[in-house]
């Protein structure tokens, strides 16, 4: 957030992710003093390794190829990567009728269990309105109420996901060297 300036940034392609990422570790591993120990991460791992640490984010190579990638930061949920998410957000932002090729993203995210659910719940937040007409087209039901139904749906389709507990952002890996632990 202090390096983008927002939570949610779109890319062309997963080169442009991959050469933000590398900044984004950049500035977190080279830019940002960690006030406990008063240095950089890149200090405090050359310090205690030897060597500088790695330069580079590893993303695999089906996102560095994907066109149309958003990286996504949510509070509760942490950071999630997604492909073909300026054509799926525009089915919510736009007022204009949805075409066949959203519909079936729509549907194609909604029963993948490889997409998080709160993607749908940003949506509702955002765009209650358009989320309701557009869950009406998607599960073609015109009663469809975005106030009583859209928990169910979200049960029906990502319910296992949802009973999961969320993960932690950040797994804490402590290392004891001398009298100090590292984080």
């Amino acid at each position: 957030m202090d390096l983008f300036g927002q939570e949610e940034i779109v890319f062309k392609d997963g080169l442009e992710l991959g050469a933000a990422m590398n900044r984004f570790y950049r500035y977190w591993t080279e830019e940002i003093v960690v006030p406990q120990l008063g240095m950089t991460r890149a200090r405090v791992y050359a310090k205690d390794h030897g060597r500088r640490p790695e330069s580079k984010s590893p993303l695999p190579d089906d996102l560095l190829e994907a066109r149309d990638v958003a990286v996504i930061f949510d509070p509760r949920h942490g950071q999630a990567f997604f492909t073909g998410y300026s054509h799926f957000r525009s089915a919510f932002a736009s007022d204009a009728p949805l075409t066949h090729e959203q519909i079936e993203q729509i549907w194609d995210c909604l029963t993948d269990e490889g997409i998080d659910y709160w993607l749908f719940e940003r949506m509702r937040d955002e765009f209650p309105e358009r989320t309701e007409a557009v869950f009406r087209q998607v599960l073609k039901d015109r009663h469809f109420d975005l106030s009583t139904d859209f928990d169910r749906v979200l049960r029906k389709y990502k319910g296992e996901e949802m009973r999961k507990p969320p993960l932690p952002m950040i797994t804490p890996v402590n290392t004891t060297q001398g009298d100090r632990a590292t984080e």
